[in-house]
């Protein structure tokens, strides 16, 4: 007797989620226990549809379902049998089924590469935790350089070192939340060890930022290019996601990476007042490093400098 396999997919994604291998040669769906694969749909019949195989050719028939079934999204068949190749799809109410025979062909093995690996480490839940730990203590100590004293450790230590643990925290539940989109399971810790490279990168960006636009005279170019650099990490942290949950990434994943890169972009600038709507005000200048010095785009003139200058001067 014919082996005849049944592939659960998802309703939209076409992905699979069970599957089915009958050695018998013939099958039958419904949402009755008696049949041989029990679905809890409220749109399919108790018994709604029997499987067999024929000279080597899958044969379906709808038992005169209430809902009748399709084959391929084109033929509607109800209390009728079709006869349908392998590979062929089944809409049965909100179920979508795959028919295999046993000598369907397949795809080539994919090649292990590092992808595999690093799943591996990261599936061990000491290795995201732990960087992220070292990548939190990395940014309390960049915040310390930046402002050292003792009031640091009284003021600044908790509050920053609470803000790292959560902002990675809440980057990886993000990640999660679109690897459960794409393939049902959340793979949490994959994700941790993204969100902690992620801000890893950008801990090194904010270091490097000045060295890197100082010979930038335009508070709005280096805003933009702050923006542009926010968006290659989104999308570099989408994509790494998908790939690590994943094996292939399609193209609509791409525009959904590229589209969540923008959205999430523009929310943090404009969280951080980087962007908004409406006038910008003029920019303020540091009174003890450059007094009376007006924006670069509108210099002040240098009699005005010195006779200003000079009055601060004779004040004191």
């Amino acid at each position: 007797m014919a082996r005849v396999i049944v592939e659960l997919l998802h309703a939209q994604k076409r992905t699979l989620e069970d599957r089915f291998v009958f050695d018998n040669g013939h099958a039958s769906l419904g949402r009755a226990y008696s049949n041989d694969i029990i679905l809890d749909d409220p749109f399919i019949s108790p018994r709604h549809l029997y499987i067999s195989i024929e000279e080597n050719q899958i044969q379906i028939q709808d038992l005169a379902s209430e809902n009748g079934t399709r084959v391929n999204g084109t033929h509607h068949l109800k209390d009728q049998s079709l006869k349908v190749e392998s590979g062929d799809e089944i809409f049965i109410g909100r179920s979508v089924f795959r028919l295999l025979l046993a000598d369907h062909p397949v795809g080539p093995a994919l090649r292990m590469d590092a992808w595999v690996a690093l799943r591996q480490h990261c599936d061990k839940g000491w290795f995201p935790n732990y960087l992220t730990l070292a990548i939190t203590a990395l940014g309390v100590w960049f915040g310390y350089m930046g402002s050292p004293g003792g009031s640091f450790w009284k003021e600044s230590f908790v509050p920053l070192f609470i803000a790292y643990i959560g902002s990675i925290h809440f980057f990886a539940i993000c990640l999660s939340g679109l690897a459960y989109h794409n393939f049902r399971r959340v793979f949490y810790l994959r994700n941790l060890m993204v969100a902690g490279v992620g801000t890893l990168i950008s801990l090194f960006y904010e270091q490097i930022e000045p060295f890197l636009y100082f010979w930038i005279l335009s508070p709005g170019v280096v805003v933009t290019l702050d923006l542009l650099f926010s968006i290659f990490i989104f999308a570099l942290m989408f994509w790494a996601s998908l790939r690590l949950s994943g094996d292939v990434i399609f193209l609509k994943d791409k525009i959904r990476i590229a589209s969540l890169a923008v959205i999430f972009s523009l929310l943090i600038a404009y969280v951080n007042k980087d962007i908004h709507p409406g006038f910008v005000e003029d920019p303020k200048y540091h009174t003890h490093i450059a007094p009376w010095l007006g924006p670069i785009f509108e210099p002040t003139p240098l009699d005005t400098f010195i006779e200003q200058s000079g009055k601060k001067l004779f004040s004191r």
